[in-house]
Parts: C-alpha cells; sequence; structure tokens
C-alpha cells in the first residue's frame, strides 16, 4: 500500500520518534524541526529532496 500527498507529507516539529519509514517515498515529505530518534530509514526513497532542516538529516553523509 503507497501513501502519498500531493506536495509531500508534512511532518514538522511532529515527534517522530521509534517511527518506520521503511520502504517510504519521502519525496517532498517536511520533516523541519521533528524528532526523528531512532527511526528507521530503510530503503526509504527520494529522502535527498524532502525537507529536513534542524534535523540530524541535514548531513548529507547520513541521508545515504
Amino acid at each position: 500500500m503507497e501513501i502519498s500527498s500531493w506536495g509531500g507529507t508534512r511532518f514538522q516539529g511532529a515527534d517522530l520518534s521509534d517511527a518506520d519509514f521503511t520502504n517510504a517515498n519521502l519525496k517532498y515529505a517536511d520533516f523541519r524541526k521533528a524528532n526523528i530518534t531512532r527511526t528507521c530509514w530503510l530503503n526509504a526513497r527520494q529522502l535527498d529532496i524532502a525537507r529536513v532542516n534542524q534535523t540530524y538529516l541535514e548531513i548529507r553523509v547520513i541521508r545515504q
């Protein structure tokens, strides 16, 4: 099952601790200021074009 949103899903400021984004398409998702502690990103797609300001994902090496 694939869930999508035109323009990207907004998680801005959300508590996503322990969330699981395995195999998710994160095109244009907004994670600004979100708490992404212990979040699983296994095989997540298009994280490189998500909004990740003020999270540890700002560091390109971590996103890879």
